[in-house]
Formats: C-alpha cells, sequence, structure tokens
C-alpha cells in the first residue's frame, strides 16, 4: 500500500513495482486545487527524470 498525495501516485507505484514491491493499492490525499498546476508541472518532469 501507498499513501501519498493524488499527483504523485503514477510515479509512486511505479518506482516501487521497478524496486520489486508489489503496490498494488494506493490512497492519496487531494492537493489543494490552486496547487495543482505547479505540482503537476513538476510531477511531469519527475517523471521523465524517473523513466530515463
Amino acid at each position: 500500500m501507498i499513501v501519498t498525495s493524488d499527483y504523485h501516485m503514477f510515479r509512486s507505484k511505479y518506482i516501487a513495482a521497478k524496486n520489486g514491491y508489489a503496490a498494488e493499492y494506493g490512497i492519496s490525499a487531494p492537493s489543494p486545487g490552486y496547487l495543482k498546476p505547479v505540482n503537476m508541472i513538476r510531477e511531469y518532469f519527475a517523471t521523465i527524470k524517473t523513466f530515463i
């Protein structure tokens, strides 16, 4: 089980699977709406870095 922010969930599950953990479930906490655009842009670049 992974518990993180809503915008982190995809990358968190990917990293867990990459490291051998079976993270089938995740609980995400909602982020404030005014922070979502900035968080999503940061997460986009962090996801690209994860795949490289």
